[in-house]
């Protein structure tokens, strides 16, 4: 993920549902190769409820929403990518502080929720921190760090 946001981050006149399954459009596509629609507005959903985007709906254009919930759609989107390790290089750059609380909780309660072991990894102002399952390896060196 990438750490500047508003460059390379959004699609900031596309709505909510573009910018949250843009990485993993394939998975959408049906026998004939066509958009699977309700698929598209379930996982939307999924984001827009797991992440706790504060949005008036799917169709909401990204770059219309806080710098929180723009990055919260993104996190949403690689999740919807079901990820084995998930990397968020200063994950709360250029959000106010209420947000990136939030954020961090959010992952925090997302990997614990995950059935199988992933790791995820914050770089924000020179600190890292791991948020990940318990595990019977997690003394293990090498894994889980960065």
């Amino acid at each position: 993920m990438t750490e500047e946001r508003r460059s390379t981050g959004i699609y900031a006149y596309l709505d909510i549902g573009f910018n949250s399954l843009i990485s993993n459009i394939k998975k959408y596509k049906n026998s004939v190769g066509l958009l699977d629609n309700s698929r598209m507005k379930s996982d939307t959903q999924w984001v827009i409820d797991s992440m706790r985007v504060k949005t008036p709906g799917q169709h909401t254009q990204i770059g219309s929403l806080s710098g929180g919930n723009q990055q919260k759609v993104i996190i949403g989107r690689w999740l919807l990518t079901q990820p084995e390790i998930l990397m968020l290089d200063e994950p709360t750059r250029g959000i106010d502080v209420g947000a990136k609380f939030e954020i961090y909780q959010l992952i925090a309660e997302l990997a614990k929720k995950r059935q199988r072991d992933h790791y995820y990894f914050f770089r924000n102002a020179g600190t890292a921190g791991d948020y990940r399952p318990h595990s019977g390896d997690e003394q293990r060196p090498g894994r889980g760090h960065c």
